[in-house]
């Protein structure tokens, strides 16, 4: 028997020795019926088990703590997480841990729908892309953002129009984060990786977040006063690319939003 053969039929053996182990921790990634314990924000969970879950994919404005104040949606975030998630039981798919240690994970309802993709669609949270998504799931979360953002769901209303960051951003294709044109941060992204974006409306359209560094999401205090939105569709024939502060995209009908302020 020659080398060749030898070779292959060692590594036939050994396949074949670990081929359950490997079975078993594919199953061991998939759990259901997993039961939430708590909900302390928009995008995070602690199972009853103890366990930590970040849902994978997804930003949600940050809950008030250590004195400073909550940003804006952020209880109304974590409400929308608590009704979808609190006494069912979900399937969990394990991507890994992150930084702090909590499991990363897609958890998927009974009915079978994503609960990233639901709280997105919905407009209490938002796509934070990373290089290790997939397609698929880049697809599935950044088009139920653009649902969100046509429709004027949830956070999107006010950030479309009241947002304080006026101006262009650069995004950085590389790493899917955006800063404000003129930032050092902006300035050190590789020429290959510029991807001009004349407003923040348009960074979320396109995919991107701004980077953490960057405070661009008003806190909660920052708007008082109850408020609530109109939207009116205009004919097919009116071309008004800024009407009110509101920009309208040429991708759908164009329509006019007022923000009402009691």
């Amino acid at each position: 028997m020659n080398t060749t053969h030898l070779f292959y039929r060692v590594l036939f053996v050994l396949v074949a020795l670990l081929s359950p182990f490997a079975s078993a921790s594919a199953v061991a990634a998939n759990e259901r019926s997993v039961m939430v314990k708590w909900v302390p924000d928009g995008d995070t969970m602690r199972l009853r088990s103890g366990r930590w879950v970040r849902l994978q994919g997804i930003d949600a404005p940050e809950m008030g703590r250590d004195g400073q104040p909550g940003q804006y949606f952020s209880e109304e975030a974590t409400a929308a997480l608590q009704g979808l998630v609190m006494g069912q039981p979900l399937t969990l798919v394990s991507h890994g841990k992150d930084r702090y240690g909590r499991t990363l994970a897609t958890c998927l309802l009974a009915d079978g729908r994503d609960v990233a993709a639901a709280m997105v669609q919905d407009g209490f949270a938002f796509y934070y892309p990373h290089r290790e998504h997939t397609q698929v799931l880049r697809h599935r979360l950044l088009t139920a953002q653009r649902t969100a953002m046509q429709k004027g769901r949830g956070f999107w209303p006010r950030i479309k129009i009241l947002s304080d960051n006026h101006g262009a951003w650069m995004g950085n294709s590389r790493s899917g984060r955006a800063f404000p044109v003129g930032t050092a941060a902006a300035n050190s992204i590789h020429p290959t990786n510029q991807v001009p974006l004349p407003d923040l409306w348009e960074v979320y359209w396109q995919g991107y977040s701004p980077a953490r560094s960057v405070s661009c999401w008003p806190a909660a205090s920052h708007y008082s006063a109850p408020f609530f939105t109109v939207s009116v569709s205009l004919p097919e024939t009116w071309n008004l690319p800024f009407v009110a502060g509101a920009r309208m995209r040429r991708e759908s009908a164009p329509s006019l939003t007022f923000l009402l302020v009691a």
